[in-house]
């Protein structure tokens, strides 16, 4: 009588094991299916939503036309200045003209902005270092971002597989200079 008891209990535990899985899995379904429907977007590296809902303007719509960035925000909340953030866009857009490479979307992996200070003999090198991903994972960068001025930075690009810098911004001012 025991065992059979065991038996009943285990049965209705799986069961309820495998409701619960299901309702889940189709609840992730559901919100896959919505943000294809609605043309949104999820990006897991900056936690944002990009959102292109049928006959409304498209994310990349305006003065960054073509170019989707995400996570700035992170870059604020380290420090970096709305002129040294306009002149991360600019850098980029060098990036985009000097390779030929066609980004779309520069997501920000929020989690990995960390700041730095180098010293050599006669100067001392301020800055934010964080992983760049490209049109959702097509390509990846270590980007370190060096402060120049109050209104300017310095963008450097490195694979992570080779630790080769693969670019190297002319020292970019202010977005609007």
């Amino acid at each position: 009588m025991k065992k059979t008891h065991l038996l009943i209990v285990a049965f209705v535990l799986l069961f309820i094991g495998f409701v619960i899985f299901g309702l889940v899995s189709s609840g992730k379904n559901q919100d896959q299916q919505a943000a294809r429907d609605t043309g949104d977007y999820y990006d897991p590296y900056s936690g944002e939503t990009v959102s292109n809902p049928e006959g409304k303007s498209p994310e990349d719509f305006g003065k960054n036309s073509g170019l989707v960035l995400l996570g700035l925000g992170g870059l604020l909340d380290h420090g970096l200045t709305q002129d040294q953030l306009d002149a991360y866009r600019t850098a980029l857009s060098q990036y985009n003209t000097k390779n030929k490479d066609y980004v779309k979307e520069a997501s920000i992996d929020v989690s990995s902005i960390e700041r730095f200070e180098e010293e050599t003999k006669t100067t001392i090198t301020h800055g934010l270092k964080f992983s760049l991903i490209i049109n959702r994972g097509e390509k990846k960068f270590t980007a370190r971002i060096e402060y120049t001025g109050l209104s300017s930075i310095k963008l450097i690009l490195i694979n992570p597989d080779t630790s080769k810098k693969v670019f190297e911004s002319s020292g970019e001012s202010s977005y609007y200079n």
